[in-house]
């Protein structure tokens, strides 16, 4: 009981000074709930907001992936071969098959409209979850969640 006492003692210190940005705890709410208060606040201040424009090319198929994105507000085209085979929008990762399997983008991805994202660099990302194995067990789990939604969306692809 005593050690229990402890450890809620000790994460009620670690959370207590955390405060999320609306944005910020909307991703926290709806995808990042397997990270602690404290873990998420390192992946967010490791990452960066951004905005694309219509039409902007976000990864180049066969081309090095400098990051891994989450499209936080918009919507993009995934295309191979010129051709769009999927459209992705809010709580979907961008470069996340690239970053696990340290290759080059799979696929070209461009705005389909404005859209708002955060983005990590891949090396500093990779070095933040190697220093913290909760982190990256939780992070590999929302990249597998991301791929099997993907996976499973309707061939010619609109998720």
């Amino acid at each position: 009981a005593v050690i229990n006492i402890v450890n809620v003692a000790l994460l009620y210190i670690q959370n207590r000074g955390i405060t999320f940005s609306d944005e910020e705890r909307e991703l926290y709410e709806t995808l990042f709930r397997n990270f602690s208060p404290v873990e998420f606040m390192k992946l967010m201040n490791l990452g960066r907001w951004d905005k694309s424009m219509e039409g902007e090319i976000l990864a180049t198929e066969n081309q090095p992936l400098q990051d891994v994105k989450l499209i936080y507000n918009g919507e993009v085209a995934v295309e191979r071969q010129r051709r769009e085979i999927a459209s992705l929008r809010d709580g979907t990762f961008i470069g996340e098959m690239s970053y696990l399997q340290n290759s080059n983008a799979t696929a070209t991805v461009r705005t389909k409209r404005p859209t708002r994202y955060v983005t990590w660099p891949r090396d500093d990302l990779r070095r933040l979850l190697k220093r913290n194995p909760t982190m990256d067990i939780a992070m590999s789990t929302l990249f597998q969640l991301d791929l099997t939604r993907k996976l499973a969306a309707p061939l010619g692809g609109k998720s």
